[in-house]
């Protein structure tokens, strides 16, 4: 790659992506034929329906602490390379396993500051969150001793994520997730600065380590931004005809998830197509460390949905796009599954 695309982080990272994807065809490739039958085939309104943002059936006292709830999800949107494990252990996906432990600790009251999230521990992270960290070893008949169990790298990560994310809340002197992004958005608009969605997300990469995302490709970073994107993309479904400070000029630039969650409707379409090698290693469940294969499986997701948006009628973005993908293949059975990648905290 001779060097990151021009244009805001939102825009480069699209495009890095479709770059990437194109420079990927021994491991993959985007089925255009494919793509373009299945564009020609969606309902806009349809489309743009499957993103909006659906409210949590919780009460909030106020905006920061819903917007804190919302980040704090997102922030922990991750953990799907156990999936497998997190199924067998405790029925839930990665997705659920978060959203259970989150919403859990928001109903039973507590503060979801910086002070609590720099505290936690691994132990009361896989309690909180409903999973076993550890497991029981025999020493001897009738002696057992707690070791980590399978699951002990997830709870480590979120404790390491959820500590970064308390000392850079600590550092901006702000009590928590809400009341950042509040004050991001806020220095903006007081500065006379667009506030836009790609300004949210390089400024949250930036802030919160656990928001950052960068892909490493022949040699060069290239950023992702997973969660901050998916969480711009929230604020603005959820509040952008509500509170002007959230209804980014640039939302249609926000590219689609680029976890390992679209990997298996753009393959179930015929669009995304591996190479028998690495289907063989995806659907065996292998763990794929981060690295090439791996960042072009990201990439292929985020530039087939862009291609798909640019080929559709009606104007609807790639956002929208893995939005629409998602919610109409859950639940279908014989889908093809996404790759595993247990050592990040990016998907």
């Amino acid at each position: 790659m001779p060097g990151i695309p021009a244009g805001s982080v939102l825009q480069q990272i699209t495009r890095a992506c479709d770059q990437i994807a194109s420079e990927s065809t021994s491991e993959l490739r985007i089925d255009d034929g494919a793509l373009q039958a299945y564009a020609n085939a969606l309902d806009p309104a349809e489309v743009r329906a499957a993103a909006e943002q659906s409210r949590l059936p919780i009460r909030f006292d106020n905006e920061q602490s819903e917007v804190n709830l919302m980040a704090l999800q997102r922030l922990l949107d991750f953990g799907s390379g156990y999936e497998p494990l997190l199924a067998a252990a405790t029925g839930r996906s990665a997705r659920e396993t978060m959203q259970f432990g989150v919403i859990g600790l928001h109903i039973s009251g507590q503060a979801l500051d910086a002070a609590f999230l720099g505290g936690l521990s691994a132990f009361a992270l896989a309690s909180y969150f409903g999973f076993p960290a550890q497991q029981d070893s025999q020493l001897q008949p009738g002696i057992y001793i707690s070791r980590p169990g399978p699951l002990a790298g997830l709870s480590e990560r979120m404790r390491a994520v959820l500590h970064g994310a308390g000392a850079a809340l600590a550092s901006a002197g702000v009590a928590d997730l809400g009341a950042l992004v509040l004050q991001l958005v806020d220095a903006r608009r007081s500065s006379r600065q667009p506030v836009n969605a790609a300004a949210l997300v390089t400024a949250l990469a930036e802030a919160v380590p656990g928001f950052a995302d960068y892909a490493q490709w022949r040699g060069q970073a290239v950023p992702l931004h997973r969660k901050a994107a998916g969480l711009a993309g929230d604020l603005a479904a959820r509040f952008g005809t509500e509170d002007p400070r959230f209804a980014f000029a640039d939302a249609a630039d926000l590219p689609a998830d680029s976890g390992n969650a679209l990997q298996a409707p753009l393959r179930y379409l015929g669009i995304l197509r591996l190479s028998e090698p690495l289907a063989r290693a995806v659907d065996a469940g292998e763990d794929m460390p981060p690295g090439p294969q791996e960042t072009a499986l990201r990439a292929a997701a985020v530039a087939a949905c862009a291609r798909v948006a640019a080929a559709a009628p009606g104007g609807v973005t790639a956002h929208q796009v893995g939005a629409y993908l998602l919610a109409r293949t859950s639940g279908e059975t014989g889908l093809p599954p996404g790759h595993l990648t247990r050592d990040t905290a990016a998907y």
